[in-house]
């Protein structure tokens, strides 16, 4: 993806030596500032967060500017093994974890950071440079979320992980890790000893879906409408590298991006409402023929089907008309895909609830149309319980053990 605006960044060694987070523009005066060259550099951590006043992103005791630094000294060291949150570990095993090895290797490198890589005061260049977050997030090694105990010091609110993940930005810089080629890890840093990773997605792995950029919390409301290109090329650099790979995955990142681009465009202005507009013109056979299916029932090595691909899409009329035509309901997922929130054996039902959430439109309705019971899997009950506008049509009025034997959890009895 072409990058308008080069990608600043400092050295560790220069941010280790810090008194305070500098101005790009400061920065710049005193020669900190260095081009990023991934492939004659050393490693580059970029550094989401929420800003703690109007005017800096540090509050006026340096405490971002200190942890960082401290987690930093940690990885130089060769003393910083990270390790999953618990909830992250069960999508993605071990994956998640990052050896000190491989963080030490941070001596030699470099940490892209807002205030000082994005210019502050040229606002053309600085225009630029949001236009190239997405290669900026795809060519770092490490996605670092600083998120402490903090608050805002002009309003008062609680900059926490919780309101990272409810801001707008935070919410681009997410889905730009999760839609890059070189996806990593979340390294969720609360404290100088609550580090943990997370899926690239979000902190349960679907957050990129179901927690869209347009439904985020912006300072400045028109910030949307110029996000809207932002987001779809980050959409469309993806599927352009399914089509090229010829795999299931890349297969897979085509259909599912389809389906949910209105989701991720929604109130991205004009943008946003030609892909809701796009969406609800098309026929199922049409919708069918630009997933490149070749019948209702077609599925992929791993059990995919249009069925599954409309009910993650909120889209009602696709699954009830599929459901008519005799689409498997209770069809299960052979293979575990994390990126897509999709587990082995996981149904349909369970990945309609899974994929729903601020913004998707899912209703009761679309569960009501699969004419599957929602008990079929733990997965489902789990899931719907979690929607707060989902009813429970099933017997499980007390909480639910997560685990248990096999046939009970996810499937069905015959193993569709």
């Amino acid at each position: 993806m072409q990058r308008p605006c080069p990608m600043f960044v400092i050295s560790v060694s220069d941010v280790l030596a810090l008194d305070a987070l500098p101005t790009h523009e400061d920065a710049q005066a005193r020669n900190l500032v260095k081009e990023y060259d991934g492939t004659t550099m050393g490693p580059c951590a970029f550094v989401s967060q929420t800003w703690l006043s109007f005017a800096h992103p540090d509050d006026a005791k340096g405490s971002k500017c200190a942890l960082l630094q401290s987690v930093l000294r940690r990885a130089v060291a060769g003393d910083l093994a990270i390790t999953p949150n618990a909830n992250a570990q069960i999508v993605y095993g071990k994956s998640l974890s990052i050896p000190a090895k491989q963080t030490k290797r941070l001596r030699d490198g470099y940490v892209w950071f807002d205030i000082f890589s994005v210019p502050q005061q040229d606002h053309a260049m600085q225009a630029k440079a949001i236009a190239s977050i997405f290669s900026y997030v795809g060519e770092a090694s490490f996605f670092f979320v600083l998120a402490g105990a903090w608050s805002h010091a002009d309003t008062g609110e609680v900059r926490d992980f919780r309101t990272w993940e409810g801001r707008g930005w935070c919410r681009v810089e997410q889905i730009s890790n999760a839609l890059s080629l070189n996806s990593k890890p979340l390294i969720v840093i609360q404290s100088s000893s609550d580090i943990r990773t997370y899926g690239p997605g979000g902190h349960m792995g679907r957050e990129w879906i179901n927690r869209p950029v347009g439904l985020g919390a912006f300072s400045v409301e028109s910030d949307r409408e110029a996000l809207g290109p932002v987001i779809e090329g980050m959409i469309e650099s993806k599927m352009a590298w399914g089509r090229s790979v010829g795999t299931e995955e890349g297969l897979l990142w085509q259909r599912v991006l389809h389906v949910v681009k209105p989701k991720l465009l929604v109130r991205l202005g004009s943008k946003g409402e030609e892909a809701e507009a796009e969406a609800a013109r098309s026929s199922l056979e049409e919708w069918l023929g630009q997933l490149g299916f070749t019948a209702f029932d077609e599925r992929t090595k791993s059990n995919w089907s249009p069925l599954r691909l409309a009910a993650m899409s909120g889209r009602v009329d696709l699954v009830r008309e599929l459901c008519e035509r005799g689409a498997e309901v209770n069809a299960i997922c052979k293979a575990s895909w994390p990126a897509f929130v999709t587990i082995p054996r996981m149904n349909i039902v369970a990945a309609a609830c899974f994929s729903a959430g601020q913004g998707s439109g899912l209703s009761a309705e679309i569960v009501q149309v699969l004419r599957a019971h929602p008990c079929s899997s733990v997965w489902s009950c789990v899931a719907m319980r979690g929607h707060a506008s989902m009813p429970m049509p099933c017997a499980h009025a007390a909480p639910m053990p997560m685990w248990g034997a096999r046939p009970q959890l996810y499937g069905t009895p015959d193993e569709r």
